[in-house]
């Protein structure tokens, strides 16, 4: 992981012995901090590609979190849900291309909090930027066709005696994320990721300048959208 956020960027590089003791406590911190976010970077920036059979049905899913289901089927002679089931095999690719663009979210996030320009210009245009990206990808997954997709699939598992638990496992919890998702608007979506950006900046200013009632307006409206999607996603 280490390597990979490295050479994400040519100017990045770890301190010399020379550097102060202080100094190397506080990178190391950093360093600690960023290699184990449950968000994964180094993932993200990677591009991993999924694994076969059961094992990428989840890691589609779950994207960084490795999973005991990565083991799964794993001999040349097991046969692969996917391999049986079209509407499985096209609903991992529509999930995979979906996870993709929500790991060019979290670059987007990282490259505002690192390298991006801290001052209320840049952060309204990449406001602007996430809330685009968040349109597409809440209109991907709200797609009818990926319900559509699910429910043959389900049908698939049920024809096939139900042998694959994993598969049937992931197509649950799409299920259950799409009939969220779908009660969630786009506009609320995309709004949401674009106060994301501002809020960020934001916060930075207001600790900065140990100022909390410059932070204290966008604050409350971070938890004023939280509020509403959790209320719209409530059964």
């Amino acid at each position: 992981r280490i390597s990979s956020v490295t050479h994400f960027h040519p100017t990045f590089h770890f301190p010399s012995p020379e550097t102060p003791t202080k100094t190397m406590r506080i990178v190391n911190a950093c360093l600690v901090a960023l290699i184990s976010t449950r968000s994964s970077l180094a993932f993200a920036f990677a591009g991993a590609t999924p694994q076969s059979t059961a094992g990428r049905a989840f890691s589609v899913r779950c994207g960084s979190t490795t999973m005991a289901a990565t083991d799964v089927a794993s001999t040349a002679d097991a046969v692969k849900f996917d391999d049986v089931s079209e509407s499985y095999k096209e609903l991992l690719g529509k999930l995979n291309t979906i996870t993709q663009l929500n790991r060019c979210q979290s670059v987007m996030g990282y490259d505002q909090q690192v390298f991006m320009p801290k001052n209320g210009e840049t952060a309204a245009q990449r406001g602007q930027q996430m809330s685009a990206l968040s349109g597409v990808v809440h209109n991907m997954k709200t797609d009818k066709a990926l319900l559509s997709l699910i429910e043959k699939a389900e049908a698939d598992l049920v024809a096939h005696g139900g042998d694959f638990k994993d598969e049937a496992r992931l197509l649950a919890m799409e299920r259950k994320d799409f009939l969220q998702n779908e009660r969630i608007p786009t506009e609320l979506a995309s709004r949401a990721s674009a106060h994301q950006a501002k809020a960020q900046q934001s916060w930075q200013v207001a600790r900065a300048a140990s100022n909390f009632s410059a932070f204290e307006s966008d604050l409350a409206e971070c938890y004023s959208i939280a509020k509403e999607m959790a209320e719209r996603k409530r059964d």
